[in-house]
């Protein structure tokens, strides 16, 4: 039976283990804060394979894969193999699908984060189940699905093989221990600057320069130009404008060749 919990905060009867706390703070700070914070919890839950989705304006509601974390260098593609199988056919029966929806709509900053259990027991279709769990031979997911920024919503999946089993109970309470400070890393990470002061003339002001400076460039490759150059990440762009992060970065290459420019440092020249 699929498993669910409403989250807000960490549970004030338990302590949270300092460790993986502080390991969260850091996992802002790199330039790959994504798969750093996948990290953490592939220590924190002992999961063989994580991924993070996002899940932005797209009418079909089919998530984008942002990352993906696997125990075994050898088996880096299990994921997003499986990634591919799942948006091609099988999103649409996932019981996260419809929440992500809603929780996309939502625009309090103290919005819930849901977790859910799905065992392979709960799988609610044979395909499914055959192409993606029995063949990659999971038997457990849990995924944390949360929303750090306005109008977009991420998952992170956390994956156990047959080898490893499913996750224990103790397992569990450390992962859902944490899942409500994860939501308010990740949002950081994003770049949660560009909701400070300051930040949104800022990129307005690059807009602007852009514009005039560089008539060639696109609304779009404007628009993440002007974020690049004011310090937000591919993550924290797609968020702000509701786009992949992925779309982010071919806007920038596109963008960089027609301004003959190779990177942040380049950009921020030319605007300011």
């Amino acid at each position: 039976m699929l498993q669910s919990w409403t989250l807000t905060h960490p549970a004030p009867s338990r302590q949270l283990d300092l460790g993986t706390v502080a390991a969260l703070l850091d996992a802002a700070r790199p330039a790959a804060p994504a798969l750093a914070l996948l990290a953490v919890l592939q220590r924190t839950a002992g999961a063989d394979y994580l991924s993070l989705m996002q899940y932005d304006r797209g009418d079909d509601g089919a998530p984008t894969l942002v990352d993906s974390l696997s125990r075994s260098p050898e088996a880096a593609h299990v994921t997003v193999d499986c990634f591919a199988l799942y948006r091609r056919h099988f999103y649409g029966l996932d019981a996260m699908t419809p929440l992500a929806g809603r929780l996309r709509s939502e625009t309090r900053p103290d919005a819930p984060l849901i977790a859910l259990r799905q065992g392979i027991q709960d799988v609610p279709n044979a395909a499914w189940r055959e192409s993606i769990y029995d063949r990659a031979q999971l038997c457990d997911r849990l995924t944390l699905l949360y929303a750090p920024a306005p109008r977009t919503a991420f998952a992170i999946n956390l994956y156990r093989s047959s080898a490893s089993g499913g996750y224990g109970p103790e397992e569990l309470d450390r992962v859902l221990d944490v899942a409500p400070l994860v939501r308010s890393v990740h949002r950081n990470a994003l770049g949660a600057a560009a909701q400070t002061v300051g930040t949104p003339a800022r990129v307005a002001q690059a807009e602007q320069t852009l514009a005039a400076r560089a008539p060639r460039l696109s609304l779009r490759e404007r628009q993440v130009c002007a974020r690049i150059a004011v310090g937000l990440t591919a993550d924290g762009i797609g968020a702000d404008l509701g786009v992949a992060p992925s779309t982010v970065v071919t806007l920038r290459k596109r963008a960089y060749a027609k301004l003959g420019v190779n990177n942040r440092l380049a950009l921020a020249r030319l605007v300011c």
